[in-house]
């Protein structure tokens, strides 16, 4: 599973979804528009305040069907899966 990270968060973010399994691919310096085109081929997301996670965001994801898991994870806001 592919996880996407757009905020800068403590390096154990990464490590730690990668330790567990995870593709992490951490992208902080993304416009909206990017990061919108992008978000789809993802399956999980962390953001701390870069982006307002809408659910015209979310529509044609998987992340719509996931849920927020976490809101303070290793200092990141929200956490999807």
């Amino acid at each position: 599973m592919r996880v996407l990270i757009v905020d800068e968060v403590h390096p154990s973010m990464a490590e730690g979804l990668t330790k567990l399994g995870f593709e992490v691919d951490t992208r902080t310096n993304l416009s909206l528009a990017d990061f919108a085109s992008i978000l789809p081929s993802f399956h999980g997301l962390v953001v701390r305040s870069k982006f307002k996670i809408t659910a015209d965001l979310l529509e044609n994801t998987t992340l719509s069907r996931g849920k927020q898991v976490d809101q303070h994870f290793h200092g990141a806001s929200f956490c999807w899966f």
